[in-house]
């Protein structure tokens, strides 16, 4: 990331991680996971809890996009995973899917948009567009309370399953 002259970078350590926080004319424009080998004192370091989601910039990505990282700020609470598919039938439809692990794919605001927290249907943890990948992405989940196993696989336990109201229409006919 290279600054320019009215950019400022802050950075918020992250469960044993460093998250650089890029803010341009007040917005945050993107985060970006960085290994902490030990603390510089030059940084410009703040708390986690104080990242005003607000700020997130949210004219740099598609009206699609923004649904699905408000959808996990606001649904999927740290200590809890969703599958693609689940945000993808609460955005509309299961077609969704694909468009959903775009959108995540190309994340902007790693962290604080919880990408880290969406999974696989097939019991696996999936890919991390991040430092180290899959072992970051591991490392992340276990270190907000989940069980990750070695190869990447979840406990099912955590896993939220939203309820849509073609779900809940199936349910009620069904009683």
């Amino acid at each position: 990331m290279i600054p320019h002259k009215d950019d400022i970078i802050r950075t918020v350590p992250y469960n044993g991680l460093l998250l650089e926080v890029h803010y341009k004319a007040g917005l945050i424009i993107s985060t970006r996971l960085v290994q902490s080998n030990g603390f510089d004192s030059t940084l410009d370091i703040i708390p986690y809890e104080h990242i005003d989601v607000r700020k997130l910039d949210s004219s740099r990505v598609s009206l699609f996009r923004w649904r699905v990282y408000q959808f996990l700020m606001d649904k999927i609470p740290k200590g809890t995973i969703i599958t693609y598919g689940e945000i993808a039938k609460s955005l509309g439809s299961k077609d969704y899917s694909r468009a959903v692990g775009t959108a995540l794919s190309n994340n902007p605001w790693p962290i604080i948009v919880p990408c880290h927290r969406v999974v696989l249907g097939n019991g696996l943890i999936g890919g991390y567009n991040s430092l180290s990948g899959i072992i970051t992405k591991s490392k992340i989940l276990r270190s907000e309370g989940l069980e990750i196993g070695k190869v990447g696989d979840y406990d099912q336990k955590n896993l939220i399953k939203i309820a849509t109201e073609d779900t809940d229409a199936n349910n009620q006919t069904k009683m």
